[in-house]
């Protein structure tokens, strides 16, 4: 069927909602519906993609419940660190719903559409405020200025519908910032990700009608480069997602993106670039090579 479709799978929502306090300087608490402590690719990386797929694996959102971030260490020479940790459940309230988009006829794979639910399943879907997050952040060292870092750890508890097992999950990411001269300097990004016994190790029927348990161990990892001069930036990334599943085995996909851009000024920016995959296909269920052409239209400011 030939078409053009524009706006098909748009929505409006909240990604956080929250209350604020801070008692001191060095210290803040929080409570309500927010994206949990763990990982920083999905808010921070570079390039057009890399951060959408780093949304889609690794961010841990729909949280509500309490957390706090604490700045015990500024010191000029060992620089600035912070812990931060938050107690949650998967946000069952309105707050869960999308804006403006309703169900699609006969298209499953859209599926922002209603509010969470207990039926629907997933970790920390449980109705209670077991699932935690914790996160280690240093950045601004005098030894190497432009160097960052973070640790983190999330356990969410197994779903009360489906769910068998806590899932655990692990990252360390490091970023480091060469400045050349006043107008060049280059970003070296990287990441690490697995999640232990992903989903909450779901039960899962087989072809043969018996129910058995999916045991999986996901690996999702980033590396990648950004040279800016001036307003002009490129960007090149290798991200690779791989699951190791005890049944209805997926496979490891991979993904390499090359972008270039500029800031095109007040706040927006413009980036055009390729990406090269070896993915799933869904038609199919078997591992395919794709080639995209990006474009991507952005804009960052504040009201």
């Amino acid at each position: 069927m030939d078409g053009v479709i524009g706006f098909r799978r748009q929505s409006a929502f909240l990604e956080a909602f929250f209350a604020e306090w801070k008692p001191d300087d060095a210290l803040t608490l929080y409570g309500g519906r927010f994206v949990a402590p763990f990982g920083r690719g999905h808010h921070d990386f570079p390039g057009i993609l890399t951060r959408i797929r780093a949304h889609e694996v690794q961010m841990i959102g729909d949280a509500m419940g309490v957390g706090g971030t604490w700045n015990f260490l500024a010191d000029p020479r060992f620089g600035e660190h912070d812990i931060s940790a938050a107690a949650f459940t998967l946000d069952r309230t309105f707050l869960s719903s999308s804006w403006l988009t309703r169900r699609r006829c006969c298209d499953e794979r859209y599926e922002r559409y209603n509010r969470n639910t207990e039926q629907q399943g997933g970790p920390a879907n449980n109705g209670q405020m077991d699932s935690f997050a914790l996160s280690l952040d240093g950045d601004k060292f005098d030894f190497a200025p432009g160097l960052s870092y973070q640790l983190s750890l999330v356990s969410r508890a197994a779903g009360k519908e489906d769910g068998t097992a806590r899932e655990w999950g692990y990252s360390g990411a490091l970023r480091y910032e060469q400045r050349w001269s006043a107008t060049h300097r280059t970003l070296f990004f990287a990441e690490a990700v697995q999640f232990r016994n992903a989903e909450g190790r779901p039960r899962f029927e087989t072809d043969d009608g018996d129910e058995t348990t999916i045991a999986e161990r996901r690996n999702f990892t980033t590396l990648g480069a950004q040279h800016r001069i001036d307003d002009w930036r490129g960007t090149f990334a290798w991200q690779r997602d791989q699951r190791k599943r005890s049944v209805d085995t997926l496979p490891t996909e991979n993904y390499l993106e090359a972008s270039i851009g500029r800031d095109i000024g007040h706040g927006f920016g413009l980036d055009i670039g390729h990406q090269y995959g070896r993915q799933l296909i869904e038609e199919s269920g078997r591992l395919g090579t794709t080639h995209a052409v990006l474009a991507r239209l952005s804009w960052r400011g504040g009201f």
